[in-house]
């Protein structure tokens, strides 16, 4: 680190020519006395020489910081930086030191504002682009961090390295810029071996060669939160409604967690676990369990590249009743692009057995609106087994691509992507082919807070028509007289929107306020429906 002040021909011409006062003197002896000191790197001694000097000027004051930022006491620095700055603002160098103690205590707005000030007369100095690259990487500027990280330590190694490397690593890992965060990392390890820094390299090392799925060994996510929900039983524009009482306020909570159990060079594999619950306060019958557990494995299939491979199981019920039991497998292909940002291919296979009974309607007497023979319940057309027609066990398959794009300027990540669905039953209601498309937003904003937005939009085109009324039929004028069905296919078209709002309370913990909208637009009436639902959440998570 460069230290102006007097140097040894200065010092002698003091001594030999003496001050024009005696009491200047004995100040100015005194901070030659100190000066000289500080370059043996007796900052100690030199501390006590300038606290004795009578009259404190910009150059005591700055030699001190200089001692204090030796010792790495940041507070005292910052402080004596201060006065010097006050007493001289042409100090040379000054800003450029108080940009080094603001980083150090904390105060990352606060050195970039003095990086800027010593910017015109710094661009020479390697340490000026030391702490402009560290604040780059702590506002997530990682591309931008890494060339400053470079330049430093192209311009002075021997004075910034080999932290210079090592942030440079970090700075590339986040850019998603693997193989140059690992040349960094080497030259740490290289150049400094047995010291912190090669250690810290190291284990920064391994985190890539681990694929930097974004989790750790162990990860841990839990959610608690109430909600309040307008349409709980998804009740849409039904013929005939049935009873009130739709909209509920449930607590829900969301555990998931999970373990990397095996590992090798450029591979990882595990398990992991989800449970959702809910708890309404009036619908009982629709309180959830659903637990899932599976096992993962990941692996690099290049610098940029990795596969992502997992398999689940679930299984639900409401109350005390199964509802259902899921079978999930699901094949990621992921490639970083660096600042272009993230892609995803995915394909996800899935089994669904619902668990719950489904009824037969009584055959009617084979004309619609003709008098049902149970007076007492609905009836549909003649040789109409609604129970097998409304069997929803079956296979399923959502294949797709995802992009996720940094836009550093504004704080953002941008995401959208689109995806083919198909869904094959068992009886003919609930089979379809169909397309989905999302888009998304998360913002990082002041107060370690964060705002989310997400929009999707699905069309599903179900493969036959509808086993349920057909209400546009003038036949059809009460539950007492049979039905008719619809000459068209089963369509649907759902748009969904989301917003959040996040509050980091500390690194683990955080607060957060959501709200989303469903609309189900279906040609069948008892499927069309739409649905808000409003919550507040508490979020903790961990890794290690």
């Amino acid at each position: 680190m460069r230290r102006r002040g007097f140097g040894p021909a200065t010092v002698a011409l003091i001594l030999a020519f003496g001050l024009p006062a005696h009491a200047a003197g004995s100040d100015e002896v005194a901070y030659a006395r100190a000066t000289a000191l500080a370059r043996e790197g007796r900052c100690p001694e030199a501390l006590g020489v300038l606290a004795g000097i009578a009259t404190q000027t910009a150059k005591t004051a700055n030699l001190r910081a200089q001692c204090q930022i030796d010792a790495k006491d940041w507070p005292a620095a910052l402080a004596s930086l201060e006065e010097t700055k006050r007493l001289d603002p042409a100090t040379p160098d000054v800003e450029l030191h108080l940009a080094v103690a603001r980083f150090h205590m904390g105060d990352y707005a606060g050195s970039r504002e003095a990086l800027d000030q010593a910017a015109p007369t710094a661009q020479d100095d390697a340490q000026y682009h030391l702490y402009r690259g560290l604040v780059l990487l702590q506002e997530a500027r990682s591309a931008e961090a890494a060339r400053e990280l470079a330049r430093a330590r192209e311009m002075g190694p021997t004075r910034v390295e080999p932290g210079a490397s090592y942030y440079e690593g970090l700075a590339w890992a986040g850019a998603a810029e693997t193989e140059k965060a690992r040349e960094s990392l080497d030259r740490v390890i290289e150049t400094a071996p047995g010291t912190p820094w090669a250690t810290q390299a190291e284990r920064a090392k391994a985190d890539l060669d681990r694929l930097a799925s974004g989790r750790g060994d162990v990860w841990a996510f839990a959610r608690a939160g109430l909600e309040y929900d307008d349409n709980v039983r998804l009740r849409g524009d039904e013929l005939f409604p049935q009873d009130e009482g739709n909209h509920d306020v449930r607590a829900v909570w969301l555990l998931h967690g999970g373990a990397e159990l095996l590992s090798g060079p450029g591979w990882a594999a595990g398990v992991q676990g989800t449970y959702y619950g809910s708890s309404h306060f009036d619908l009982t019958e629709f309180n959830e369990h659903y637990p899932v557990v599976g096992l993962w494995y990941d692996r690099r299939l290049a610098d940029a590249t990795s596969l992502r491979l997992s398999y689940d199981v679930g299984y639900s019920w409401y109350q005390y009743d199964p509802f259902l039991f899921t079978q999930q497998a699901r094949a990621s292909l992921f490639h970083d692009f660096g600042e272009a940002g993230r892609s995803e291919l995915f394909a996800t296979p899935y089994k669904y057995n619902y668990l719950y009974s489904v009824g037969d309607v009584q055959d009617g007497p084979g004309v619609v609106g003709g008098a049902c023979g149970d007076p007492t319940s609905i009836c549909g057309p003649a040789g109409l087994n609604e129970s097998q027609e409304r069997n929803r066990d079956g296979w399923g398959l959502v294949s797709g691509v995802e992009h996720r794009l940094p836009v550093d300027a504004i704080q953002t990540e941008l995401r959208g992507g689109v995806a083919y669905l198909r869904y094959s039953a068992r009886g003919s209601e609930y089979s379809y082919n169909g397309v989905g498309s999302w888009v998304g937003t998360d913002t990082e904003l002041p107060f370690e807070a964060a705002f989310r937005t997400s929009v999707g939009y699905s069309h599903l085109s179900y493969r036959n028509e509808s086993t349920y009324p057909d209400s546009g039929d003038p036949g059809l004028t009460a539950p007492t007289t049979q039905y008719a069905l619809d000459d068209d296919d089963r369509s649907e078209d759902r748009w969904y929107f989301a917003v959040e709002l996040e509050k980091y309370i500390t690194d683990a913990w955080s607060a957060s306020l959501r709200y989303s909208y469903t609309n189900n637009n279906s040609n069948v009436d008892v499927f069309a429906y739409d649905r808000e639902i409003t919550g507040a959440y508490v979020t903790y998570r961990w890794q290690r």
